[in-house]
């Protein structure tokens, strides 16, 4: 499970495609090593979506994983972008408190 938030456009990493497997990146005084490189297509859509999203669309997508489990996520579409930190959680180490 992910946790992440984007990164506004003044913090925004510099970094295009093409990425590659393996290839580390430097940002905000962190080291990020590739992970994976895919394209995604939109095939459905439902409920609500914080962005206009169409079916059928594509885009880009690079994920880097830092030390202490932080991820570094880029989508990529154009001329445009969009770039997401967050951090990796094991699902099985979550425990629900219930108030």
């Amino acid at each position: 499970m992910v946790e992440q938030i984007s990164i506004s456009d003044r913090r925004m990493p510099k970094f295009r495609p093409p990425f590659k497997p393996g290839e580390t990146l430097e940002y905000e005084n962190n080291t990020y090593t590739v992970s994976e490189v895919e394209q995604a297509e939109c095939i459905a859509l439902r409920g609500q979506v914080d962005e206009e999203l169409q079916v059928g669309e594509t885009y880009d997508f690079a994920n880097a994983t830092g030390e202490d489990n932080r991820l570094l996520s880029g989508e990529f579409w154009g001329a445009g972008s969009m770039w997401f930190q967050g951090r990796w959680f094991d699902p099985f180490g979550i425990k629900i408190q219930q108030t």
